[in-house]
């Protein structure tokens, strides 16, 4: 009977060893593995993230931790990233008027070059003068309104028979070259019959004298021109006073064609 309660005795010392060590072994085990996880360490340990690993941005937008610990977002390279716009991209500036994005980083709006940039205005531009009269931009970069025409078209006085012959605005053709190789040019024809009028001139510029050719029924004539009034587009009215020792004329015409 002892023999059976020392032997159960000595079964239950061999159990609670069994027990206790098995305990302390899951205890060094949890040990360690706090021991491992504290001891890990990061690129970036204040965002606990290394180099290269996916992170967000605040806008939920994915990136890559960079080198500096800045969370990057793979996109488009412009510029001026504020504004994500490259140099000479267009804009629309505070007052929406369109411009091109410069150098700084500003939309850059381009003001115009006028020939008058007091006035804003160009040399043939149409004006009103202070008393309300339509006139044109001259040279000096005033409006000048020109005097009435007697006539809207073309009126000859020939000298010698003391004939004057007339040819109606409706019947003819004005052509304003602006850019031909003279230099600028008028050139006003009869439509249906130029060989019987035309009239060909590089003053055309407000105020301005100079020469011209008119060929009249076959003959042709060098004459003195004095541009009363001009313009730059069409629908514009034009005026010459034109002398000769044979012919003096006047011509008031509407610009057909301006190139």
């Amino acid at each position: 009977m002892l023999k059976e309660i020392l032997t159960k005795k000595n079964v239950m010392k061999k159990n609670n060893l069994t027990r206790l060590i098995l305990l302390i072994a899951i205890c060094l085990t949890v040990f360690v593995s706090c021991e491992k996880e504290e001891s890990q360490t990061f690129d970036c340990p204040e965002i606990e993230a290394n180099i290269g690993d996916e992170c967000f941005v605040g806008n939920g937008t994915s990136g890559i931790v960079s080198e500096d610990c800045e969370c990057i977002v793979e996109g488009p390279v412009f510029d001026c990233p504020e504004i994500e716009a490259n140099f000479g991209d267009s804009c629309v500036n505070t007052n929406d008027v369109e411009g091109t994005i410069s150098e700084d980083c500003e939309c850059i709006v381009e003001e115009p070059v006028f020939d008058c940039p007091e006035i804003q205005a160009n040399f043939g531009d149409v004006c009103l003068d202070a008393g309300g009269n339509e006139g044109t931009i001259s040279e000096d970069c005033e409006c000048i309104v020109a005097q009435t025409c007697n006539y809207q078209g073309v009126m000859i006085l020939e000298i010698n028979s003391n004939t004057t012959i007339l040819i109606a605005e409706s019947a003819l053709r004005t052509e304003f070259f602006y850019s031909s190789s003279n230099g600028p040019e008028v050139e006003i024809y009869e439509t249906n019959n130029p060989g019987n009028f035309n009239f060909t001139t590089t003053v055309v510029a407000l105020n301005a004298t100079g020469t011209g050719i008119l060929n009249y029924n076959g003959t042709t004539y060098a004459v003195n021109v004095t541009c009363l009034k001009t313009g730059n587009a069409v629908g514009q009215e034009m005026r010459f006073n034109i002398t000769a020792p044979e012919l003096e004329a006047e011509i008031c015409v509407i610009i057909d064609l301006f190139q």
